[in-house]
């Protein structure tokens, strides 16, 4: 066998390994005892809390955060769209958030 050959076949099991490696379990998760959770009850749990607004959601209103979305191409239509998405999310929750232009951030004080 020439070298190239030996090389490319130590590369290609190589590359499988890592591959295999990488790839996801589909472990059952542990039966859950008592109070504890599994990880597919916490993200249902999460996702809930996130789409019913959540507490981040109450606590950003009650200290009166201010969230600034930067992006780097205001003109773009993907960024025009978004910060339509930033008023109505400000409408809804009362959070002080805003999209605001690259150009504005280089004049401020």
């Amino acid at each position: 066998m020439s070298m190239k050959k030996v090389l490319s076949v130590l590369m290609s099991v190589g590359l499988t390994l890592s591959l295999a490696a990488c790839g996801s379990g589909n472990a059952a998760p542990a039966a859950s005892q008592g109070g504890e959770s599994t990880a597919a009850e916490t993200s249902e749990e999460t996702s809930e809390e996130a789409s019913s607004g959540g507490s981040a959601v109450e606590q950003a209103v009650a200290e009166n955060w201010e969230i600034a979305v930067v992006p780097k191409d205001s003109t773009n239509p993907w960024f025009v769209r978004m910060d339509t998405g930033v008023k109505e999310y400000a409408d809804e929750t009362g959070v002080n958030c805003y999209q605001i232009d690259t150009g504005v951030i280089d004049r401020l004080p």
